[in-house]
């Protein structure tokens, strides 16, 4: 990732990317990136207590990519313009793009987590952690960094 200056994301989304376009027979596929996000365009978004996520449609074309580094490259830059849109609505999204609203824009999402799991400090001890998603799509995958690197995919 530090020879591409890209990121862990850039990365899991391109390899999600490609799997859909292999099992899917199209170099042009869309799916569902959650964000991370508190835009200052929200009032008082500084006072919101907790985290605030969003999954929104992210459209990978891998046509004509001719090495993984060019590839990766330009998952980064699509990942770094669909960030800005993060804070949409889904409704408003579904709306703009024309499709009815019964027709569902992607049906498989990916989540890189940001936040580490926490370290244990003090006199307590964390014995296991686990965060149910109630994610809707045919296949959830989510990656957390680390040592090692976790990926799960729910489906």
């Amino acid at each position: 990732m530090r020879t591409t200056r890209t990121t862990l994301a850039s990365w899991v989304s391109l390899a999600w990317g490609l799997v859909l376009a292999r099992y899917g027979g199209s170099d042009d596929v869309v799916f569902g990136m959650t964000f991370a996000h508190r835009p200052a365009e929200v009032p008082r978004v500084e006072e919101i207590v907790g985290a605030l996520f969003n999954t929104v449609p992210f459209r990978l074309e891998l046509g004509d990519a001719v090495t993984i580094g060019a590839a990766v490259q330009r998952t980064f830059e699509a990942l770094s313009e669909d960030a800005r849109h993060a804070h949409l609505d889904p409704a408003a999204i579904q709306r703009a793009s024309g499709r009815s609203s019964g027709r569902e824009l992607f049906d498989t999402a990916v989540r890189v987590q940001t936040v580490p799991p926490p370290r244990n400090k003090g006199p307590f001890t964390i014995e296991s952690q686990s965060l149910e998603d109630p994610w809707h799509y045919v296949a959830c995958l989510v990656v957390t960094p680390g040592e090692p690197l976790v990926c799960r995919l729910d489906f």
